[in-house]
């Protein structure tokens, strides 16, 4: 999934499907205050920067009544387009071949992300203060919620009253959307790992540097993007803070460059833990092509719930347009080495939530005698 830019007078979303990084289709998106919303072509598009990849379409500015979003729908040209995915010849392992021009490549560069984490081996850094998540009480202006083939990602139309800052980030940074990852099972699932421990799904909550405008400028800069990474485990009884869009789940099956608008209010501090106080923090890439290396990543340590019930709508998604696609699973990025990058703690000892071996407090592995099998029980 991608981060959004919103310059001044100007809207962008980005959305791919499961077959293509190139040849752009834009449509308008009008919501109005009743969120009833018309979709159509846009042939009087100004700007279309940044083609294949992102784009930002110079609107006039929104009125109370009516605010415009761009869908940006990366549609299949045929067999010499660049394709990625998550297995396979398209999988992470090739996507350093991938075209995502006119971004530059990184995907085999060496400070790449995701990453193992390990809090024996992560600098304890006293000056790393608490993250101010400023407007995160705040409901999203007209959020919706979209499949896009790799992820489902939830924006909103306007959000620069949304930002974060602290946690030593070099200034402002503003939320630009949010969307998770996850996997088949609940064995797997997130992109970070804590000592090869993974979690079911991890929620990335994007945020690009105030200072550049726009999420496809900062990504030209290390000091472009942050993203807060929290990760999710099973509970026995389902999280109401995450209705709002597991319910919407059902509407974006199917990829569907159109999206959603969720009828319900998005709060985004209902999807962080309760203590935020207590995370990692280092410099990567966005985990998905082209890879930029532009992302300082901020972990959190503690966890959010989810239910297997609700776990299991994400795993009913389709990445393509039709119940013959692939399912939408296992969408993580393998971890990768540090090559030298240095891992920060907000914390001095063991992690929030781990035992004290530094594995996650909820995990018993016990071994059964007669099968001679492990086998991973949740308290």
């Amino acid at each position: 999934a991608w981060p959004r830019g919103i310059p001044a007078n100007s809207f962008a979303f980005h959305a791919a499907d499961e077959h293509s990084r190139t040849g752009l289709v834009l449509r308008e998106v009008a919501f109005s205050s009743a969120r009833q919303r018309d979709v159509r072509t846009a042939p009087h598009v100004t700007s279309a920067a940044v083609p294949g990849l992102y784009a930002t379409i110079m609107l006039p500015a929104p009125s109370p009544v009516l605010v415009f979003a761009v869908l940006v729908t990366l549609v299949d040209r045929g067999s010499g387009s660049a394709k990625w995915g998550y297995s396979g010849e398209f999988g992470p392992y090739n996507w350093r071949n991938v075209d995502t021009s006119p971004n530059v490549n990184q995907c085999g560069d060496k400070l790449q992300s995701p990453v193992d984490l390990d809090d024996r081996y992560a600098e304890y850094d006293s000056a790393l203060a608490d993250i101010n998540f400023n407007g995160y009480d705040q409901e999203l202006y007209n959020p919706y919620i979209v499949n896009n083939g790799h992820t489902v990602q939830i924006a909103a139309t306007e959000d620069s009253n949304r930002f974060i800052e602290g946690a030593r980030l070099p200034g402002r940074f503003q939320f630009a959307q949010f969307h998770f990852h996850w996997g088949a099972n609940s064995t797997r699932g997130s992109e970070h790992t804590v000592r090869g421990f993974q979690y079911p799904l991890e929620l990335h909550l994007v945020h690009f540097n105030a200072k550049y405008g726009s999420a496809a400028e900062s990504m030209k800069y290390e000091d472009g993007l942050a993203v807060v990474a929290v990760y999710f485990e099973v509970s026995p009884t389902a999280n109401e803070d995450l209705s709002v869009v597991v319910d919407a789940l059902k509407e974006v099956r199917l990829s569907d460059e159109k999206g959603f608008n969720l009828p319900s209010p998005v709060v985004l501090n209902r999807f962080l833990p309760r203590i935020t106080r207590s995370y990692y923090r280092y410099q990567g890439s966005l985990t998905t092509p082209p890879c930029s290396q532009a992302v300082t990543f901020l972990v959190m340590t503690n966890t959010v719930p989810i239910s297997e019930e609700q776990l299991q709508q994400f795993r009913l998604l389709r990445s393509g347009k039709d119940e013959n696609s692939s399912r939408l699973v296992d969408n993580f990025r393998p971890t990768f080495p540090l090559n030298g990058r240095r891992v920060f703690k907000s914390f001095p000892s063991s992690a929030p939530g781990l035992g004290p071996e530094g594995f996650p407090s909820v995990l018993v592995c016990l071994l059964a005698l007669g099968g001679g099998r492990m086998l991973l029980l949740r308290k």
